[in-house]
């Protein structure tokens, strides 16, 4: 049988154990909560997206529609980016499904094409301009700007050979996609019916039995 001044010593170590283990148990919840609201803090940290501003000064012409994704590749092994394709379908009937190569340009800054000329118009080292001219000889309706995680889609309605920016991050480069003048969308051909078939392959019986008439 244990004595009433065991049972008191039991029962105060067994106190100094609980507290012991509550206070290591809140220490690590502490820090554990520490944590945690530092990593909500980073990715609830808002991205900041890219801003081109258009400048008259030197030459630049405002935009019909601008288009802003924080984050993405405009185009990336020759897929265009969800985002673009439906900006680009907005202003285009029937839709494209997807853009030919032939329809796009990219020139990667600092690197030059052919047709295509790039003047920096501010102090920035190499491959750091933000404020630049361009122009192309083919003119384009839509002029994407990439630089940092995102990119910036001007649409020029009825097409633009050049313009001039100011940016406020170091541009990657500049992609021009869907040239301007007539439609390019090719849409899929429609199958003809049985019917139909028959009726050409009729036309096509009379018209050598009229030859044959006429070389008779």
């Amino acid at each position: 049988m244990i004595g009433n001044e065991t049972l008191s010593v039991l029962t105060m170590c067994l106190g100094l154990v609980t507290r012991l283990l509550l206070c290591l148990h809140g220490k690590m919840m502490t820090r554990f909560i520490g944590l945690m609201v530092l990593a909500l803090g980073v990715s609830a940290a808002p991205l900041h997206a890219l801003t081109v501003t258009n400048d008259p000064a030197t030459g630049g012409t405002g935009p019909t529609a601008v288009l802003t994704v924080a984050k993405g590749n405009d185009i990336k092994a020759g897929q265009v980016n969800s985002d673009l394709l439906g900006f680009i379908n907005s202003f285009k009937d029937p839709d494209f499904t997807v853009i030919r190569a032939d329809d796009m340009f990219k020139v990667d800054y600092p690197n030059t094409a052919a047709g295509f000329t790039f003047t920096a118009l501010d102090s920035a080292k190499k491959g750091e301009s933000r404020h630049f001219s361009w122009s192309t000889l083919t003119a384009y309706e839509f002029v994407v700007f990439k630089a940092g995680p995102g990119f910036v889609a001007h649409y020029y309605e009825g097409g633009t050979h050049g313009g001039a920016v100011i940016m406020d991050k170091g541009i990657s480069h500049l992609s021009f996609v869907v040239p301007a003048g007539p439609s390019i969308v090719t849409p899929p051909p429609v199958p003809l019916p049985a019917s139909g078939l028959l009726l050409l392959a009729a036309l096509g019986v009379g018209s050598i039995g009229l030859r044959r008439r006429k070389t008779a």
